[in-house]
């Protein structure tokens, strides 16, 4: 048994876990020797303002530094860090936005209070860690002289197995189940053979809790082709939760030009074109999704579509997905749950992320849909050029009628089924596979 001391006793935090096989996690107060080695454990429910961290220049994330972990370790632990054999471990495994600028706020708190930045393990669900923390360490030299171990994780996929596995059993997925109007429920190959003599009513779903600005941007260009019947005649569509709440959670619905897509739309004449008939659009904002489950409470669970909402009724009046993914122009690469309800309900999908996104997919195991959609997006880097993709690969999927698209959908049934049964057949290892680098790493010289 591998025993792993962790210095601080932790409530939260998803890579905290006692049923590891061969790892032991022992919790203590205090060392018996200064020698020892040990991880002081970091759940980070929210990268900066629950860690606290703060570029000086960034004034629009939110800042709790009573919260700054560093602060609130104690220095007799943080001279262990710094000149011993303990380790800070900071966690975000449950979610994988991270941008250039987090590493570069961590580095720079690290450097104040004199922690050596190779005495870290930062750990998120960030599919390209590895190449982003490079590409960080390259543009600056000077903070990285040393450097964290960056490490990433597929939490929401790991999950997504379980959630579905327990919907088909028919085991409770305990406050959830009570929230919903209709029945958890994922499509089945007899519900789709059953659905094989039927035209379904619309062409995709499209789920978008969160007015961000991408998302905003994508159904600003479908309106802008089709008008606000025209989309929701071709789509179950929503785009945001209510105005108050969606303020709250950071999504500000884009209507100036000044500062509105300015990151990564580059082109003047299209950001003009983008924020112009965004404003027509945002008539219609919030959109609550047709025949959907927004009965929930927003206030005490917030965004009614969620990792535990799935319901195939919705799946059956569609033939395909639009997944806007949490990350859009950033080079993380983070796999939320939001792939895998498409793919547990046996629906192709396109994906609006991040580039190399579906080769990621791929990589884990899953196949996608070329040539029956053209996923060339995907290798698209300029952000502005992939959203434009994406759209018109949306409308061209839309020009065939639903006959056509119906016959569309069951040529790929065999990739469907093969999908699901990876989804719910995949092998967790998240959990071994840290513990283990982390262990290696801790007692190098013991």
């Amino acid at each position: 048994m591998k025993i792993i001391n962790v210095i601080n006793k932790v409530t939260g935090g998803v890579l905290i876990r006692d049923d590891i096989p061969n790892y032991k996690l022992n919790y203590v107060d205090s060392l018996e020797s200064d020698e020892q080695s040990f991880i002081h454990y970091t759940p980070a429910a929210c990268l900066n303002s629950y860690l606290g961290l703060q570029d000086a220049n960034l004034n629009y994330y939110e800042t709790i530094p009573s919260n700054n972990f560093l602060n609130n370790i104690s220095e007799d632990i943080k001279d262990l860090i710094r000149y011993k054999n303990g380790y800070i471990v900071v966690s975000y495994l449950q979610e994988g936005h991270v941008d250039l600028v987090d590493y570069k706020i961590l580095h720079e708190e690290l450097k104040k209070y004199n922690i050596p930045a190779d005495k870290v393990f930062f750990i998120a669900s960030n599919l390209n860690c590895q190449n982003q923390y490079d590409l960080f360490c390259k543009k600056y030299p000077s903070l990285t002289s040393k450097k964290m171990f960056v490490l990433g994780g597929k939490h929401m996929l790991e999950s997504a197995t379980d959630i579905y596995k327990s919907i088909i059993s028919g085991n409770s997925l305990g406050d959830w189940d009570e929230m919903y109007p209709y029945k958890q429920s994922i499509l089945m190959e007899k519900d789709i053979d059953e659905l094989k003599d039927y035209i379904r009513e619309k062409y995709f779903i499209c789920y978008n809790r969160n007015p961000r600005e991408y998302r905003v941007a994508l159904a600003t260009l479908l309106f802008e082709e089709w008008g606000i019947n025209g989309l929701l005649d071709r789509a179950i569509y929503s785009l945001g939760s209510s105005k108050e709440f969606d303020s709250r959670m950071g999504g500000v619905y884009p209507t100036e030009f000044n500062g509105a897509y300015e990151t990564w739309v580059t082109d003047v004449d299209f950001r003009e074109r983008l924020v112009k008939k965004g404003k027509e659009l945002q008539k219609y904002y919030p959109m609550q999704a047709d025949g959907d489950i927004n009965t929930v409470p927003i206030e005490t669970h917030p965004g009614g579509v969620c990792q535990w909402s799935n319901f195939s009724e919705q799946y059956k009046r569609i033939y395909f997905g639009v997944v806007t993914e949490s990350v859009f122009a950033s080079e993380s690469i983070y796999l939320s749950e939001k792939p895998f309800k498409v793919i547990a309900q046996l629906t192709p999908f396109i994906i609006v992320s991040t580039p190399f996104y579906m080769k990621k997919l791929r990589e884990l195991g899953f196949k996608t849909f070329s040539p029956w959609i053209d996923e060339s997006y995907d290798e698209e880097e300029n952000h502005e050029k992939r959203m434009i993709m994406l759209s018109e690969e949306i409308k061209r999927l839309c020009t065939m009628s639903l006959e056509e698209i119906h016959k569309w959908y069951y040529e790929m049934k065999d990739i469907l089924l093969y999908n699901q049964n990876v989804l719910l057949n995949f092998k967790k290892s998240d959990h071994i596979d840290l513990y283990s680098f982390i262990y290696e790493k801790i007692n190098k010289d013991n």
